[in-house]
Protein backbone atom coordinates (compact mmCIF):
# COMPACT_ATOMS: atom_id res chain seq x y z
CA UNK A 1 0.00 0.00 0.00
CA UNK A 2 2.81 2.77 0.57
CA UNK A 3 4.39 2.09 -2.21
CA UNK A 4 1.23 2.18 -4.75
CA UNK A 5 0.20 5.67 -2.31
CA UNK A 6 3.81 7.01 -3.28
CA UNK A 7 2.94 6.15 -7.07
CA UNK A 8 -0.31 8.17 -6.07
CA UNK A 9 0.87 10.82 -4.96
CA UNK A 10 4.02 11.26 -7.73
CA UNK A 11 1.66 11.18 -10.42
CA UNK A 12 -1.29 13.21 -8.47
CA UNK A 13 0.09 15.26 -5.76
CA UNK A 14 -3.20 16.59 -4.60
CA UNK A 15 -4.33 16.64 -1.03
CA UNK A 16 -6.49 13.19 -0.59
CA UNK A 17 -3.40 11.63 -2.31
CA UNK A 18 -1.10 13.68 0.47
CA UNK A 19 -3.32 12.17 3.26
CA UNK A 20 -3.53 8.73 2.21
CA UNK A 21 0.22 8.69 1.50
CA UNK A 22 0.81 10.25 5.09
CA UNK A 23 -1.73 7.28 6.77
CA UNK A 24 -0.10 4.70 4.71
CA UNK A 25 3.83 6.01 5.79
CA UNK A 26 2.50 5.71 9.44
CA UNK A 27 1.17 2.80 9.50
CA UNK A 28 3.87 0.86 7.08
CA UNK A 29 5.42 -2.44 9.23
CA UNK A 30 8.67 -2.66 7.08
CA UNK A 31 7.81 -6.15 5.73
CA UNK A 32 9.08 -5.40 2.35
CA UNK A 33 11.55 -2.58 3.21
CA UNK A 34 13.90 -3.97 0.34
CA UNK A 35 12.08 -4.15 -2.22
CA UNK A 36 9.82 -1.05 -1.62
CA UNK A 37 13.45 0.81 -1.88
CA UNK A 38 14.69 -0.70 -5.35
CA UNK A 39 11.09 -0.02 -6.74
CA UNK A 40 10.79 3.58 -5.45
CA UNK A 41 14.13 4.42 -6.50
CA UNK A 42 12.83 2.78 -10.35
CA UNK A 43 9.94 4.74 -10.61
CA UNK A 44 11.35 7.90 -9.43
CA UNK A 45 13.45 7.98 -12.56
CA UNK A 46 10.39 8.76 -14.72
CA UNK A 47 9.19 11.98 -12.57
CA UNK A 48 9.03 14.75 -13.72
CA UNK A 49 10.30 16.90 -10.49
CA UNK A 50 8.62 20.42 -10.00
CA UNK A 51 10.66 23.83 -9.59
CA UNK A 52 7.62 26.02 -8.82
CA UNK A 53 6.70 25.15 -5.06
CA UNK A 54 5.21 26.69 -1.88
CA UNK A 55 8.20 26.78 0.49
CA UNK A 56 11.99 27.62 -0.01
CA UNK A 57 13.78 26.20 3.27
CA UNK A 58 16.89 27.53 4.18
CA UNK A 59 19.56 25.66 7.01
CA UNK A 60 21.17 27.57 9.73
CA UNK A 61 24.32 27.25 9.08
CA UNK A 62 25.14 25.78 12.51
CA UNK A 63 27.77 23.17 11.61
CA UNK A 64 28.14 24.15 7.66
CA UNK A 65 27.96 26.20 4.96
CA UNK A 66 24.19 27.75 4.91
CA UNK A 67 22.04 26.37 2.30
CA UNK A 68 18.46 26.57 0.68
CA UNK A 69 16.40 24.07 -0.70
CA UNK A 70 13.22 24.02 -2.46
CA UNK A 71 10.00 21.67 -0.76
CA UNK A 72 6.65 21.11 -1.91
CA UNK A 73 3.73 20.80 -2.44
CA UNK A 74 1.80 20.95 0.15
CA UNK A 75 5.10 22.17 2.27
CA UNK A 76 2.77 23.15 5.07
CA UNK A 77 1.39 19.95 5.55
CA UNK A 78 4.28 17.61 5.34
CA UNK A 79 6.18 19.92 7.55
CA UNK A 80 3.73 20.17 10.59
CA UNK A 81 2.96 16.17 10.32
CA UNK A 82 5.95 14.97 9.91
CA UNK A 83 8.02 17.51 12.59
CA UNK A 84 4.92 16.53 15.13
CA UNK A 85 4.95 13.33 14.90
CA UNK A 86 8.77 13.11 15.50
CA UNK A 87 9.12 15.35 17.86
CA UNK A 88 5.94 15.23 20.54
CA UNK A 89 5.29 12.23 22.43
CA UNK A 90 3.37 9.72 21.40
CA UNK A 91 0.22 8.24 22.63
CA UNK A 92 -0.18 10.96 25.52
CA UNK A 93 -2.93 12.66 25.52
CA UNK A 94 -3.44 16.40 27.14
CA UNK A 95 0.61 16.77 27.41
CA UNK A 96 1.77 20.21 28.22
CA UNK A 97 5.49 20.95 26.50
CA UNK A 98 7.28 24.07 27.82
CA UNK A 99 10.04 25.02 25.29
CA UNK A 100 12.81 26.57 26.52
CA UNK A 101 15.08 29.29 24.37
CA UNK A 102 17.56 30.93 25.35
CA UNK A 103 19.92 30.50 28.03
CA UNK A 104 23.07 31.95 29.88
CA UNK A 105 25.50 30.69 27.20
CA UNK A 106 23.33 31.85 24.39
CA UNK A 107 24.96 34.47 22.42
CA UNK A 108 21.93 36.77 22.71
CA UNK A 109 21.06 36.06 26.28
CA UNK A 110 23.56 39.43 27.52
CA UNK A 111 21.36 41.37 25.36
CA UNK A 112 17.51 39.57 25.99
CA UNK A 113 16.16 41.64 29.12
CA UNK A 114 12.88 40.22 30.41
CA UNK A 115 11.00 41.50 34.01
CA UNK A 116 9.95 37.93 34.09
CA UNK A 117 9.85 34.78 32.06
CA UNK A 118 7.10 34.27 29.80
CA UNK A 119 5.81 30.87 28.94
CA UNK A 120 2.87 29.15 27.31
CA UNK A 121 2.34 25.30 26.34
CA UNK A 122 1.64 22.54 23.70
CA UNK A 123 -1.59 20.67 23.90
CA UNK A 124 -1.24 17.53 22.65
CA UNK A 125 -5.05 16.47 21.58
CA UNK A 126 -3.76 12.79 20.56
CA UNK A 127 -6.28 12.69 17.58
CA UNK A 128 -3.97 14.18 14.87
CA UNK A 129 -4.92 17.85 15.29
CA UNK A 130 -1.80 20.80 15.25
CA UNK A 131 -0.46 21.40 18.76
CA UNK A 132 -0.92 25.02 19.51
CA UNK A 133 3.23 26.08 19.44
CA UNK A 134 3.86 28.35 22.28
CA UNK A 135 7.58 29.25 23.28
CA UNK A 136 9.28 30.20 26.54
CA UNK A 137 11.83 32.62 26.16
CA UNK A 138 14.05 32.27 29.54
CA UNK A 139 17.70 33.87 29.97
CA UNK A 140 19.09 31.82 33.03
CA UNK A 141 21.55 34.50 33.77
CA UNK A 142 18.66 36.38 35.39
CA UNK A 143 16.31 33.94 36.77
CA UNK A 144 16.58 30.63 38.54
CA UNK A 145 15.10 27.68 36.02
CA UNK A 146 13.65 25.20 39.02
CA UNK A 147 11.81 27.50 41.11
CA UNK A 148 10.13 28.17 37.94
CA UNK A 149 9.57 24.72 36.55
CA UNK A 150 7.80 23.70 40.11
CA UNK A 151 5.94 26.97 39.98
CA UNK A 152 4.66 26.17 36.53
CA UNK A 153 4.09 22.49 37.04
CA UNK A 154 2.28 23.44 40.08
CA UNK A 155 -0.13 25.07 37.83
CA UNK A 156 -0.39 23.09 34.78
CA UNK A 157 0.40 19.69 35.86
CA UNK A 158 3.31 17.65 35.13
CA UNK A 159 5.58 18.48 31.92
CA UNK A 160 7.80 17.93 28.90
CA UNK A 161 10.93 19.90 28.68
CA UNK A 162 11.41 20.36 24.96
CA UNK A 163 14.25 23.13 24.00
CA UNK A 164 17.78 23.42 21.82
CA UNK A 165 20.54 20.95 22.64
CA UNK A 166 22.76 23.56 24.20
CA UNK A 167 20.40 24.38 26.72
CA UNK A 168 19.83 20.64 27.85
CA UNK A 169 24.03 20.41 27.93
CA UNK A 170 24.06 23.58 30.06
CA UNK A 171 20.96 22.60 32.21
CA UNK A 172 22.60 18.78 32.48
CA UNK A 173 26.10 20.42 33.53
CA UNK A 174 24.20 20.96 36.92
CA UNK A 175 23.57 18.11 39.27
CA UNK A 176 20.36 20.37 41.10
CA UNK A 177 19.02 19.97 37.62
CA UNK A 178 19.02 16.34 37.62
CA UNK A 179 18.08 15.88 40.98
CA UNK A 180 14.99 17.99 40.02
CA UNK A 181 14.16 15.58 37.42
CA UNK A 182 14.84 12.35 39.79
CA UNK A 183 12.90 13.69 42.66
CA UNK A 184 10.51 16.16 41.68
CA UNK A 185 7.91 13.85 39.97
CA UNK A 186 6.86 16.80 37.65
CA UNK A 187 8.50 16.70 34.74
CA UNK A 188 7.99 13.21 32.57
CA UNK A 189 10.42 13.61 30.20
CA UNK A 190 13.38 15.94 27.59
CA UNK A 191 12.21 16.71 23.85
CA UNK A 192 15.44 18.24 22.20
CA UNK A 193 15.00 19.86 19.04
CA UNK A 194 17.44 17.71 18.01
CA UNK A 195 19.34 14.54 18.49
CA UNK A 196 20.20 13.86 21.73
CA UNK A 197 23.44 15.42 22.14
CA UNK A 198 25.11 14.63 25.77
CA UNK A 199 25.14 11.69 28.12
CA UNK A 200 22.52 12.24 30.62
CA UNK A 201 20.49 9.18 30.56
CA UNK A 202 21.83 6.72 33.04
CA UNK A 203 19.53 6.76 35.81
CA UNK A 204 16.85 8.85 33.89
CA UNK A 205 16.18 6.27 31.78
CA UNK A 206 15.52 3.94 35.21
CA UNK A 207 13.51 6.25 36.24
CA UNK A 208 10.71 5.96 33.65
CA UNK A 209 11.49 8.93 32.11
CA UNK A 210 10.91 9.56 28.34
CA UNK A 211 13.78 10.98 26.80
CA UNK A 212 13.17 11.63 22.78
CA UNK A 213 16.11 11.72 20.72
CA UNK A 214 15.25 13.06 17.49
CA UNK A 215 16.18 14.49 14.08
CA UNK A 216 14.09 15.76 10.98
CA UNK A 217 16.66 16.54 7.83
CA UNK A 218 14.05 18.44 5.67
CA UNK A 219 17.05 18.50 2.97
CA UNK A 220 17.40 14.47 2.68
CA UNK A 221 14.10 13.75 4.31
CA UNK A 222 16.14 11.68 7.39
CA UNK A 223 14.10 11.54 10.02
CA UNK A 224 13.51 9.00 13.59
CA UNK A 225 12.25 9.80 16.81
CA UNK A 226 12.81 7.49 20.22
CA UNK A 227 9.72 5.78 22.12
CA UNK A 228 9.11 5.88 25.86
CA UNK A 229 10.83 2.23 25.44
CA UNK A 230 13.81 3.75 24.22
CA UNK A 231 13.72 2.50 20.71
CA UNK A 232 14.52 4.99 17.75
CA UNK A 233 12.34 4.53 15.02
CA UNK A 234 12.45 6.33 11.40
CA UNK A 235 9.28 7.18 9.29
CA UNK A 236 9.81 5.72 5.53
CA UNK A 237 10.22 9.66 4.18
CA UNK A 238 13.26 8.99 2.33
CA UNK A 239 15.80 6.38 0.08
CA UNK A 240 19.25 5.75 0.39
CA UNK A 241 21.09 6.19 -3.09
CA UNK A 242 24.36 5.43 -4.53
CA UNK A 243 25.41 9.17 -4.70
CA UNK A 244 23.50 10.21 -1.60
CA UNK A 245 19.64 10.71 -0.04
CA UNK A 246 16.48 11.11 -1.89
CA UNK A 247 13.26 13.10 0.05
CA UNK A 248 10.85 10.98 -1.26
CA UNK A 249 7.74 13.45 0.37
CA UNK A 250 9.25 16.34 -1.74
CA UNK A 251 8.53 16.98 -5.56
CA UNK A 252 10.75 19.91 -5.70
CA UNK A 253 13.79 20.26 -8.20
CA UNK A 254 17.14 18.69 -7.26
CA UNK A 255 15.61 15.74 -5.40
CA UNK A 256 18.90 14.38 -4.63
CA UNK A 257 21.50 15.44 -1.98
CA UNK A 258 24.89 14.09 -0.93
CA UNK A 259 24.63 12.08 2.52
CA UNK A 260 25.32 14.53 4.83
CA UNK A 261 23.75 12.13 8.05
CA UNK A 262 24.78 8.79 7.45
CA UNK A 263 22.06 6.02 7.84
CA UNK A 264 23.51 2.16 8.12
CA UNK A 265 20.10 0.50 8.12
CA UNK A 266 19.87 -3.18 9.57
CA UNK A 267 17.53 -5.60 7.20
CA UNK A 268 15.98 -7.08 10.43
CA UNK A 269 12.66 -5.80 11.37
CA UNK A 270 11.64 -6.22 15.29
CA UNK A 271 8.75 -5.34 16.85
CA UNK A 272 9.00 -3.06 19.58
CA UNK A 273 7.02 -2.24 22.95
CA UNK A 274 5.56 0.47 21.99
CA UNK A 275 3.33 -1.43 19.23
CA UNK A 276 5.54 -0.27 16.10
CA UNK A 277 7.51 -2.58 13.19
CA UNK A 278 11.15 -0.94 13.21
CA UNK A 279 14.32 -1.29 11.63
CA UNK A 280 17.57 -1.13 14.20
CA UNK A 281 19.94 1.56 12.52
CA UNK A 282 22.82 3.58 13.23
CA UNK A 283 22.73 7.07 12.85
CA UNK A 284 26.31 9.33 12.23
CA UNK A 285 25.20 12.76 12.14
CA UNK A 286 26.90 15.37 10.18
CA UNK A 287 29.94 12.98 8.64
CA UNK A 288 31.99 15.79 7.28
CA UNK A 289 32.85 16.60 11.17
CA UNK A 290 32.48 12.96 12.33
CA UNK A 291 35.73 11.42 14.67
CA UNK A 292 37.65 9.53 12.53
CA UNK A 293 40.12 7.17 12.82
CA UNK A 294 42.03 5.22 9.68
CA UNK A 295 38.86 5.36 7.48
CA UNK A 296 36.32 4.17 9.62
CA UNK A 297 34.02 6.43 11.59
CA UNK A 298 34.38 6.42 15.59
CA UNK A 299 30.57 6.74 17.31
CA UNK A 300 29.05 5.11 19.26
CA UNK A 301 25.84 6.37 21.09
CA UNK A 302 25.55 2.72 23.21
CA UNK A 303 28.34 3.82 25.23
CA UNK A 304 26.00 5.73 27.48
CA UNK A 305 24.31 2.51 28.33
CA UNK A 306 27.94 0.76 29.33
CA UNK A 307 29.05 3.72 31.57
CA UNK A 308 30.09 2.82 35.19
CA UNK A 309 30.14 6.51 36.66
CA UNK A 310 27.16 9.33 35.71
CA UNK A 311 27.90 11.95 33.37
CA UNK A 312 26.67 15.35 33.07
CA UNK A 313 28.10 15.60 29.95
CA UNK A 314 30.59 13.42 27.74
CA UNK A 315 32.11 14.72 24.57
CA UNK A 316 34.42 13.74 22.19
CA UNK A 317 36.37 16.35 20.06
CA UNK A 318 39.11 15.68 17.24
CA UNK A 319 42.09 17.93 17.20
CA UNK A 320 43.84 15.61 14.32
CA UNK A 321 44.95 12.60 15.83
CA UNK A 322 44.29 14.06 19.37
CA UNK A 323 40.90 13.78 20.59
CA UNK A 324 39.81 15.60 23.44
CA UNK A 325 37.59 13.94 26.17
CA UNK A 326 35.40 16.45 27.66
CA UNK A 327 33.53 15.53 30.71
CA UNK A 328 31.51 16.53 33.96
CA UNK A 329 30.75 13.83 36.61
CA UNK A 330 29.84 14.31 40.24
CA UNK A 331 32.33 11.23 41.69
CA UNK A 332 34.62 11.69 38.68
CA UNK A 333 35.67 9.19 35.67
CA UNK A 334 35.77 5.43 37.32
CA UNK A 335 38.65 3.45 36.18
CA UNK A 336 36.50 1.05 34.24
CA UNK A 337 35.03 3.93 31.78
CA UNK A 338 38.57 5.09 31.41
CA UNK A 339 39.73 1.91 30.09
CA UNK A 340 36.50 1.87 27.85
CA UNK A 341 37.24 5.01 26.40
CA UNK A 342 41.14 4.14 25.92
CA UNK A 343 39.73 1.24 23.80
CA UNK A 344 37.04 3.07 22.27
CA UNK A 345 39.74 5.52 21.08
CA UNK A 346 42.72 3.33 20.50
CA UNK A 347 45.33 4.12 18.46
CA UNK A 348 44.69 7.97 18.63
CA UNK A 349 46.25 10.08 21.50
CA UNK A 350 43.94 10.75 24.25
CA UNK A 351 43.03 14.04 26.78
CA UNK A 352 41.05 14.03 29.24
CA UNK A 353 39.84 17.59 30.30
CA UNK A 354 37.75 17.38 33.55
CA UNK A 355 34.25 19.49 34.13
CA UNK A 356 34.49 20.78 30.78
CA UNK A 357 31.93 20.73 27.66
CA UNK A 358 32.15 22.51 23.99
CA UNK A 359 29.73 24.35 22.08
CA UNK A 360 29.60 23.64 18.64
CA UNK A 361 27.62 26.19 16.98
CA UNK A 362 24.07 25.49 18.07
CA UNK A 363 24.54 21.91 17.58
CA UNK A 364 26.17 20.23 20.58
CA UNK A 365 26.98 16.72 19.21
CA UNK A 366 29.01 13.64 21.18
CA UNK A 367 31.51 13.00 18.78
CA UNK A 368 33.19 16.10 16.50
CA UNK A 369 35.61 16.99 14.29
CA UNK A 370 36.02 20.58 13.09
CA UNK A 371 36.05 23.99 14.39
CA UNK A 372 34.68 24.48 18.08
CA UNK A 373 32.17 27.53 19.04
CA UNK A 374 33.84 27.52 22.32
CA UNK A 375 35.05 25.72 25.54
CA UNK A 376 33.52 26.27 28.66
CA UNK A 377 34.96 25.48 32.17
CA UNK A 378 31.89 24.19 34.61
CA UNK A 379 30.64 27.28 36.04
CA UNK A 380 27.78 27.01 38.31
CA UNK A 381 24.69 29.20 38.10
CA UNK A 382 21.73 29.27 40.42
CA UNK A 383 19.55 27.13 38.66
CA UNK A 384 17.90 25.68 42.07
Amino acid sequence: MLLENYKKFYINPSFDNVNDLWSSILEYDFKDYDFFCADVKEFRKATVFRSNTELVLHSNGSTSTPRKFNLGPHSNFWLNSVERFVKFPHGLENVKILNLFSSSLSSMSSQEIYSLPSYTWHNWDGNGMLPIRHTIHYCMQRFALVPFLIKKSNQLGPLFLMGQPFNFLYLNSHKEFQDFLLKSGKILGIVPVDWEPFFKKKGLLDAGFHINDNCVNWTTGVNFYTCKFNTKHFLPTFVIEKNGISNLINLASRPKYPVDDLMKISNTRQKCSCGRWYLPFVFIPHVKFAVRRANEFIYDDSIVDRLDSQYYNLQFVQRGNIVDVLYISPDGMSKTDYSMIQDLLKGMEIVFIKNSYALLGEKVLPYWSGPVAKYYNFKPYRIF
